[in-house]
């Protein structure tokens, strides 16, 4: 169960460049672990530094990393299989077209 969700978009710079999540970042993250058992999943829309990715590995705290591909994924993978208020958190909508007819 999620006791919060920490949430940011700071993954591009001024300049429009993406950027990726940096060892600052990890720990920032780390220090909302607060209790035995918390569990951190860090999604990056641009991947993870190689000095980040040291931080993660070298945590003593639980930090699982994703990339949003493989969060959009699993979410539409299980997203029947959760409740109505874990639905609400990212609610997908299914859109159907016409397929095209055979000659």
């Amino acid at each position: 169960m999620w006791s919060q969700l920490v949430t940011s978009s700071d993954d591009r710079s001024l300049s429009g460049r993406k950027l990726r999540p940096h060892p600052n970042g990890v720990r920032e993250l780390e220090a909302v672990l607060r209790k035995e058992g918390d569990i951190v999943l860090f999604v990056s829309r641009t991947g993870f530094t190689a000095d980040a990715e040291r931080e993660i590995r070298s945590s003593t705290k639980h930090i699982e990393t994703m990339d949003l591909d493989r969060l959009v994924s699993l979410w539409q993978q299980h997203y029947e299989k959760l409740s109505e208020t874990g639905k609400a958190l990212l609610p997908l909508v299914k859109v159907h077209f016409l397929s095209p007819t055979e000659e």
